[in-house]
């Protein structure tokens, strides 16, 4: 109950503003039929401006989200929403379903006023009779409705108020008349049979009204066909084929034995399941066989045609349909403006045509338009196709590009024309093109102004503009427009010149029908009770107010008033402008009220005269042309009867638009006329209305502040830490080098610590071309700085990393080698070669990339809630699939050098701590998979957010840096400092210690010089047990004494105490001998080893190499045997 309550106010509030005109003025037209849309009104508010983001329009139609001709419709929609800064809300459903269509639009009208989500305006489908019913009801409510593609037969019977489609009916006779030129070459040829062909009809979509009244044109249009059996007219059979695309139907029994000569399909949707029936079959299509057509176009009609399986396609121009239905709905939304019915034959209501149009191998488009059309025409920097996620091969249109040119008769000091000019430059504000629209000061006479004008349309065209827009005031400018159309630029005539429009040919002429605007006027000045009228003009020369009074005059003499004739008057001298209306009626005195007499003014310029005369003449009655504040005053005063608005906004506006779409897609409206009125204004506008025609419906400037989405204010903390980063590397490097020589250093090799300081380095300064946008920089550096970010994280990525392999790499080659005694040698070239491979691959791929198909920063406008307030630049990957691969081969290449990594310090765990980094590398590699794992889809979830997305990239390089800077340098410079603590001690204790002499193996074990003895013993281990000198073999040790002299190996050849164990342990068993922990042992090893000890000099042995090469700081020579 209280939501019907809701319901009741809200139609009793709109029932205040009848016949759909706007909130604040009372429009009557005596052509308008009585409908639903009375009550439907927009909500304009122009205080300071016209605040579009707080629009929203929704889309509720038939289209299904699997149909490709949908998307494209939708994708089309989108983009003029994103041109206008208005919300919209389109989703198509997953099935046809006309009852949730229905439902949707009556829920959507329901809506309180102060609801967020209600929408400002419908735009609409009316694919049956419970959609129809829907959105009277929804009009009925106060929802402004308009239409598109589907409905134009019910379009008028449901009140909508605008509505852009093909004319169904006539779109099935064009195909039938299209089929008759086939079938004429075909029957007339001396192999033609003389039977009468047979016709289907496929209906993918039962139900639909729009496919029915495509198929009612078709029968009656083959009906009409004269065919060559007899002579006489003959009538071709239709059937009419079902087919469900949901459920996979086979077709091939409809189409066994090939009954059919002419196939027609429903729309694109059906092409490859018929065609693929009819091949089946063993159908031919081709002339003489089987012809098809089919409805709608797109990359795989046109394909067909070209391959000769269509014979032609009926086009709708389904672009404009999506872009101008939005254009429509968005401008009454916001500004209260719309399009008048139109009254021409072709088209008796509002519906402004974009089809039929024929499609054969005659008019094929060119490829270029073919894949553009496929892709909806995308405008830069929106480089997708309708699906939002694959990129489009058609190259994005950038509008900046597009040059639109305007010359009208509008003068500087005529305030009529002020809003025509300023929507001209709103519009290309809006589509981002160019303008060339110039105002002329004054002229001295008409020719001059006429002249100038000529002269002005001939130089715009010879630069080679895209599109021209036009008044006509005279005959002095057609052969200028006649020059531009041989130049081969599309022309359009605004305001004035209607008749000349269609001798010459142009797109369209948009304004008022001058005459029948008269002819209203006339109508409602006799209904009012007036014997006899005159009407008021200023300018002799200019034809439309000429057609203005002819109308008026004739609308008079119908209804048996005296027409007392056109009277010339002045703008600039009372006197005189009074003088010559009194001339005009001689039988009546100064002092006579003049009751019964009526005037029709040809402008508003002229009020503030004619208010002088009905000062005079109290009783006469007033009616004029156009609106301005002069006017409305007089309305509220009672002083004029009406005004007629011919809508100059619209005629500013929607030239740009209509040019603009068709130098980007050649796709225009088939209506010559576009009628921006007349509307008669019997109530003056209240304040806000007032405020928007003071201002010429200025549209809100997006907040700079707020709208670009800059780095302004999260720079510094990403400049921070890569500050932190340098200073990182550069501290860890200027240590290693400083402690170059000790153990720790040498063992973990300096060159590969370098390379991890230089590779984080370069990781770091990625964040330096990540900080750069269009707030400190021109876009062409922006490109420069995107494509930058990559070469730097890649190679220092590379760098680091490929150092940690290395190095894991070699530790893992000695251990293998010390085990088996094998001969192996390493030098620098073979351990830096997977570095060097890694570099080479990123380098090429990164050439690539940056030579072909290179990043570009682009800013795009953010679609949502607050749709065209928020922009935000990005880096676009590139154009082509060139980026996208090798972007994917420099992914592979890091997760390679990431994955081996990984595995050798697998194969090192095992090794001590001390000397490894296995532990420590497995450590920052969970730290890297972790920061991977949460920061690559953060970076996805807020790309549209520069400054979050910023902050996330600038995260995940400094926990990637730090954690390997911090995991492979922290420990070892502690180890470092235990190493140099316990080297202070052995010297203290060496200084410490009597002379004397070695007595047993234990105190040599024990001793500093133990360290030499113990590499003689190993040195000379082998060649004693190969000479067979048992006696200088000792046959047993102490196992106390075997792990001192394996820490003595260990400490003094530099050797990792894991390689020096195994190294010692294989030694012993190739000398035999023993290791026992029992007392009887002591004495005979002890005596042995001392021998050995004493007797043997210095000898040169593998580990004598090694203690060398260490020593110097080098990458060993490993010969172990």
């Amino acid at each position: 109950m209280y939501r019907y309550l809701l319901i009741c106010a809200w139609c009793y509030c709109c029932s205040i503003f009848p016949n759909g005109s706007g909130p604040a003025y009372v429009y009557a037209s005596a052509s308008a039929p009585a409908s639903a849309s009375a009550s439907a009104s927009a909500s304009v508010s122009c205080d300071p401006c016209i605040d579009r983001p707080s629009y929203r329009l929704r889309a509720i139609v038939h289209g299904t989200s699997g149909d490709a001709f949908w998307r494209r419709m939708r994708a089309a929609s989108v983009q003029a929403a994103r041109d206008l800064r208005v919300n919209l809300d389109f989703e198509l459903y997953d099935a046809f379903d006309p009852e949730r269509m229905a439902g949707d639009i009556v829920e959507a009208a329901a809506l309180a006023g102060d609801d967020r989500d209600r929408p400002d305006a419908l735009v609409v489908t009316i694919p049956s009779p419970v959609v129809e019913e829907a959105i009277a009801e929804a009009l009925r409510m106060g929802m402004p409705v308009f239409g598109m593609n589907s409905g134009y037969a019910a379009a008028e019977a449901a009140g909508v108020m605008g509505f852009v489609a093909m004319d169904e009916y006539l779109g099935g006779r064009a195909a039938a008349e299209e089929f008759g030129r086939g079938l004429g070459m075909v029957v007339g040829s001396s192999n033609s049979t003389t039977r009468i062909p047979r016709a289907a009809f496929v209906n993918h979509q039962k139900g639909n009204s729009a496919l029915e009244e495509r198929r009612n044109g078709f029968v009656d249009g083959l009906a009409a066909l004269p065919l060559p059996v007899g002579g006489g007219v003959g009538r071709i059979s239709v059937d009419e084929i079902l087919v469900d695309l949901n459920a996979n139907a086979d077709l091939q029994s409809s189409f066994e034995g090939c009954p059919y000569d002419i196939v027609l399909l429903s729309g694109e949707s059906a092409l490859e399941v018929v065609t693929s029936a009819l091949y089946s079959a063993g159908c031919v299509l081709a002339p003489g066989h089987t012809l098809m057509g089919s409805f709608d176009t797109g990359e795989d009609i046109y394909a067909s045609i070209a391959t000769g399986r269509l014979a032609f396609a009926i086009s709708q121009q389904s672009h404009l349909q999506g872009t101008l239905s939005v254009v429509f709905a968005a401008t009454y939304a916001t500004a209260g403006k719309k399009l008048a019915r139109a009254a021409q034959s072709d088209s008796e209501y509002g519906i402004w045509l974009s089809g039929p149009q024929v499609i054969n191998l005659r008019n094929l488009p060119s490829d270029t338009l073919q894949v553009c059309e496929d892709s909806a025409f995308p405008v830069c920097p929106n480089k997708l196709d309708p699906d939002g996620i694959t990129e489009s091969r058609c190259r994005c249109t950038d509008r900046s590009e597009i040059v639109i040119a305007g010359v009208l008769h509008g003068v500087t000091t005529d305030a009529f024309w002020d809003i025509v000019f300023d929507q001209a430059a709103q519009a290309a504000e809006d589509l981002g093109i160019a303008l060339r629209l110039d105002r002329l000061e004054p002229q001295p006479s008409d020719e001059v102004w006429h002249a100038k004008m000529a002269n002005k349309m001939i130089s715009y065209c010879r630069e080679g503009v895209d599109g021209l827009f036009v008044t006509i005031p005279s005959d002095a400018v057609v052969a200028a427009i006649k020059e531009c159309q041989a130049l081969n630029v599309p022309v359009i005539s605004v305001n004035t010149g209607a008749e000349l429009a269609v001798e010459l040919g142009l797109v369209h002429h948009i304004s008022q029908l001058e005459y029948s605007a008269g002819f209203g006027a006339g109508q409602r000045l006799s209904a009012s009770g007036i014997s006899e009228g005159m009407c008021l003009n200023y300018a002799a020369g200019n034809s439309a107010l000429a057609e203005r009074c002819q109308g008026f005059q004739d609308a008079l003499l119908e209804n048996g008033v005296d027409y007392l004739g056109m009277v010339m008057v002045p703008r600039d001298n009372d006197a005189i402008f009074v003088r010559n209306v009194e001339d005009a009626l001689p039988a009546r005195g100064e002092d006579d009220e003049w009751d019964g007499v009526g005037i029709l003014t040809v402008s508003t310029s002229v009020i503030p005269e004619t208010l002088v005369v009905k000062e005079r003449h109290p009783a006469v009655l007033i009616g004029s042309f156009d609106t301005s504040e002069g006017l409305f005053n007089a309305i509220d005063q009672g002083k004029v009867l009406f005004g007629i608005d011919q809508n100059p906004f619209i005629q500013g506006y929607m030239p740009v638009w209509i040019l603009t779409i068709l130098a980007q897609t050649k796709h225009h409206l088939r209506n010559t006329f576009i009628e921006t009125g007349p509307a008669f204004i019997e109530v003056a506008p209240d304040d806000a209305l007032k405020a928007c025609v003071a201002n010429n419906f200025a549209v809100c400037e997006p907040p700079v502040n707020y709208t670009l989405n800059q780095l302004t204010t999260i720079r510094p903390v990403g400049l921070t830490f890569a500050a932190i980063i340098f200073l990182s590397s550069l501290g860890f490097g200027v240590w290693t080098f400083i402690y170059r020589n000790q153990a720790v250093v040498k063992k973990s090799q300096p060159i590969f610590l370098g390379m991890i300081c230089a590779g984080t380095f370069l990781m770091g300064s990625t964040i330096i071309p990540l900080s750069i946008d269009d707030s400190i920089a021109t876009p062409e550096a922006c490109t420069k700085a995107c494509m930058a970010a990559p070469w730097l994280f890649c190679v220092g990525f590379t760098t680091a990393f490929a150092a940690v392999f290395s190095k894991i790499w070699r530790l893992n080659r000695l251990l293998a080698s010390s085990r088996t005694f094998r001969r192996v040698k390493l030098e620098v070239k073979d351990v830096l070669a997977p570095f060097v491979i890694l570099l080479t691959l990123n380098i090429i791929f990164l050439l690539a990339w940056t030579l072909v198909d290179p990043m570009t920063w682009q800013r795009k406008p953010l679609i949502g809630l607050e749709v065209g307030l928020s922009t935000f630049g990005v880096c676009y990957v590139g154009q082509t699939s060139v980026s996208t691969a090798m972007l994917s081969c420099l992914v592979v290449v890091a997760l390679s050098v990431v994955v081996l990594a990984n595995y050798e310090a697998y194969k090192a765990r095992k090794v001590s701590m001390e000397y490894s980094e296995s532990k420590y590398v497995a450590l920052a590699m969970i730290c890297f998979l972790q920061v991977i794992v949460v920061g690559v889809p953060l970076i996805v979830l807020v790309h549209t957010n520069p400054p979050a997305g910023y902050f996330v990239k600038v995260a995940i390089i400094t926990v990637v840096s730090l954690s390997l800077l911090f995991l492979i340098f922290i420990p070892k410079i502690k180890f470092t400092r235990s190493d140099m603590k316990k080297q202070r001690e052995k010297e203290e204790r060496k200084k410490n210690r009597r002379p004397g002499s070695v007595a047993s193996l234990a105190s040599t074990a024990s001793s500093a010089e133990s360290s030499s003895s113990a590499l003689r013993i190993m040195s000379t281990g082998s060649k004693t047990v190969a000479s067979g000198d048992r006696a200088m073999r000792p046959n047993l040790l102490l196992r106390s004494q075997v792990e001192r002299l394996k820490k003595v190996l260990s400490e003094e050849a530099g050797l990792d105490s894991t390689i020096a164990a195994t190294t010692f342990d294989s030694f012993l068993e190739k000398a035999g001998i023993r290791v026992d922990d029992g007392p009887m042992a002591r004495r005979a090893s002890a005596t042995t080893t001392s021998r050995r000890l004493t007797s043997e000099g210095p000898r040169h042995s593998s580990f004598d190499s090694i203690v060398s090469n260490e020593e110097q700081g080098q990458v060993p020579n490993i010969t172990t045997g």
